[in-house]
This record gives structure tokens, C-alpha cells and sequence, in this order.
């Protein structure tokens, strides 16, 4: 029989505990086993919300750059239209959750994907990736907010605007369009409610 794991969202004080384990070289498995979650969800948690640390963390190094879709990371959004992609913005780089760079170190496949708990850590000149608790908590708060906010066709650039009224106008039905959107437009995805609207 399996054991009955806690299926809630990790708090805070979880988090925290996740961290100061890895600092301490506990494998992800033994941290969910401490915590009494299951251990796929650790392993997630630990690979999404790592974050990369040092002078290189910039949008021109990350490997998604030419896909980046990321819109509205940052905690007080005062322009929709401005924020409505986070591409180059220095803020939301140090938040994004699909921020990657290459990493060549062997050290990694060994330290669980991360570099807590290297004994090289302080010597290494390389960018590291770090599962750091205050990162994790703000990145977790992007998603959630990114989640939440209330989009609105008006407040989406011409060029997408008249893209789909175009397709509109030539008889395409909004769920075709929002289901075939070109990557440049994939930041804007939309329910077919919203296109109405």
C-alpha cells in the first residue's frame, strides 16, 4: 500500500526546509520523505523553481529567448501594454520560471541538478543553479499572479489585434485561431470567450 502523501501547495516555511536540505546534501527523495510529500513533486519543485546566480543571468544568454513568451512577472505592473512581454526586462529575468542556460558540469548530474550542497560552491566561477527559497517564493508569486491577472483583447498591440480580426473577418472561428496561433502571438493566448469580448 503507498503512503498517503500531503497533497497541499508546499508553504513557505516548506520551502525554506527544502533549501537548508539540499544545503545539507540530502537527496530530493529523502527531503520528501521528511516532509511528507511525494517525492515526484520535490524533484519538480527543486527543477522549476532553481534559479540561475551570477554576473550572466541576463535574457540575450537564456536559451528560450527566442520563444519567450513571458508576460507580467514583476510584482507592480504599471503598464499593461509595456508588460504585457518580459523579454529584456531586468527585473523579470531574475524571476522568470523558464529562465535556462547551458551548465557544463559533471558535479550537477551528481548533486541532484543543482549546485546545493557542492563542495565546490564557493570556488566554481561558472553561472550555478541554486534552489534558493526567496527566489522560489517570488517566482511561485509570478506564476500565481500571471495566472490570475484579467487580460483584455484592448490591451494587446495592434499587430495582434488586426491579425485576428483579419482571420475573423475571413470566417475563422476564434478557437481555430487561438489553437494555431505563429510563436510571436503564443504570449497572447486567450479563451475564446476573451476574443469576443
Amino acid at each position: 500500500m503507498g503512503r498517503n502523501y500531503s497533497n497541499k501547495n508546499l508553504s513557505i516555511l516548506e520551502i525554506g526546509n527544502i533549501e537548508f536540505y539540499l544545503n545539507e546534501g540530502i537527496s530530493p527523495a529523502d527531503i520528501a520523505r521528511l516532509l511528507n510529500k511525494d517525492p515526484s513533486g520535490i524533484r519538480k519543485e527543486i527543477k522549476k523553481y532553481s534559479s540561475y546566480f551570477g554576473n550572466q543571468r541576463k535574457c540575450s544568454n537564456c536559451l528560450n529567448k527566442d520563444n519567450c513568451h513571458q508576460k507580467y512577472l514583476c510584482e507592480d505592473i504599471r503598464d499593461k501594454v509595456k508588460c504585457s512581454q518580459c523579454k529584456y526586462c531586468s527585473y523579470a529575468v531574475k524571476v522568470c520560471p523558464n529562465y535556462k542556460v547551458i551548465i557544463d558540469c559533471e558535479l550537477l548530474k551528481k548533486n541532484h541538478h543543482v549546485c546545493n550542497g557542492c563542495h565546490l560552491y564557493l570556488k566554481c566561477k561558472k553561472v550555478k543553479i541554486k534552489y534558493h527559497a526567496e527566489t522560489a517564493i517570488k517566482m511561485h508569486n509570478a506564476v500565481q499572479r500571471v495566472s490570475r491577472i484579467g487580460t483584455k483583447v484592448d490591451t494587446f498591440p495592434e499587430e495582434f489585434k488586426s491579425y485576428v480580426s483579419r482571420l475573423i473577418k475571413n470566417g475563422i472561428s476564434p478557437q481555430v485561431i487561438m489553437n494555431t496561433l505563429p510563436n510571436k502571438f503564443l504570449m497572447f493566448k486567450v479563451s475564446t470567450p476573451t476574443v469576443y469580448s
